[in-house]
């Protein structure tokens, strides 16, 4: 026990003295001399109410006599020394069973016995207070250890959870530059604008499943015309072109934004002529389309539409969006090559009609 509990076990000790007479109560300070200053007398009825308000450690002295049996089958939450002036075997093993830590046969005028008696309760006190305060501190210790764990806990839980989305989204990143790289490999192969027409369709059909695709490019008015088609459910008539033309090709033609555009059967129901055999084959088909645009120039639009009850999902729209996008870029490559290689026919016919317009030969 440190060395300043010790030093304060008796200045700071409240001693309560039960059922005992003013001689009891002098014996008691005598006992206690100098450092006994806080001694008070009390009856058992308002033992409990008086510790309840004590600070401090306290120490319980109960003066037992004949007839006077106060604190038997009640605990006291306090040291207890009885002070037994007709002590008994049955009395010794009541005061016991009462909680009693000391038990004095005889009277209170041994003051050598009584001092050190005394003195060994002080010190038992102030350990259990010391001890409680301790064990206070513990368990305030232990409850904000636990606050700082479920806090902590919960930031790794916040931690792990961005780390999933983080490695989720690179995944992702890394699957979507995979894809673009095949895919602008693949478009980049096509010898001309037909080839590159046929991969396109081919790339969308083996990614999204059979659905029905329809390529329109933007002719030099801005109007759009069908350079591809490929049927699944619905033949590409000249009715459903027009009609694909004038109520799909809007949505995405009318944005400025290359992503893909869903068109769900309830928006298209009310633009279909139920008295149109080729029209009333779209119902209950869900459209998405995808503008092709370079530079934010429009170059045409990518139809995909199967029906509703096997629609194309957020995936593959991703993926058509990555057609439109390369799509787009490729076919500009395509066009300027076909405008180069048209110049070049042209400055060879050129030079092989020198000799008929007089100008100097190219050699």
């Amino acid at each position: 026990m440190p060395r300043h509990v010790v030093a304060k076990a008796l200045h700071e000790t409240q001693w309560l003295i039960v059922n005992a007479s003013e001689a009891d109560v002098r014996c008691v300070r005598d006992a206690l001399g100098d450092a006994g200053n806080r001694v008070d007398q009390t009856k058992a009825a308002e033992l409990h109410g008086i510790l309840d308000h004590t600070e401090g450690p306290a120490v319980v002295v109960v003066v037992q006599s004949s007839g006077t049996r106060a604190l038997t089958g009640h605990q006291v939450p306090a040291p207890l020394i009885v002070v037994d002036t007709e002590p008994s075997l049955d009395r010794a093993i009541a005061a016991v069973r009462t909680g009693a830590a000391d038990y004095l046969p005889g009277k209170l005028s041994d003051i050598p016995r009584l001092r050190q008696r005394l003195r060994h309760a002080a010190m038992k006190a102030a350990v259990d207070e010391h001890s409680e305060h301790r064990l206070a501190r513990l368990r305030r210790a232990v409850h904000q250890l636990n606050i700082a764990r479920r806090t902590v806990s919960q930031r790794v839980d916040l931690l792990c959870n961005d780390f999933i989305d983080g490695y989720g989204d690179v995944a992702r990143e890394v699957e979507h530059v995979r894809q673009t790289s095949h895919l602008r490999k693949l478009f980049d192969s096509a010898a001309d604008l037909e080839q590159l027409l046929c991969h396109a369709m081919d790339w969308t059909l083996r990614h999204a499943g059979d659905c029905n695709i329809a390529i329109f490019l933007d002719n030099d008015a801005g109007e759009a015309e069908l350079a591809a088609y490929m049927k699944h459910t619905v033949p590409g008539d000249d009715d459903v072109v027009d009609w694909l033309r004038d109520h799909v090709i809007p949505r995405a033609a009318n944005g400025v934004s290359a992503k893909p555009v869903t068109v769900s059967p309830e928006e298209v129901l009310p633009k279909i002529d139920p008295l149109d055999e080729e029209q009333v084959a779209l119902m209950d088909h869900a459209f998405v389309a995808v503008p092709c645009r370079y530079l934010g120039e429009s170059l045409g639009t990518i139809l995909a539409f199967r029906r509703d009850d096997e629609p194309l999902n957020d995936e593959h729209v991703r993926l058509l969006g990555l057609v439109g996008e390369t799509f787009a870029t490729v076919i500009t490559s395509i066009v300027r090559r076909e405008e180069d290689e048209l110049a070049d026919d042209e400055d060879d016919e050129d030079e092989d009609d020198w000799w008929r317009t007089g100008e100097a030969a190219p050699f």
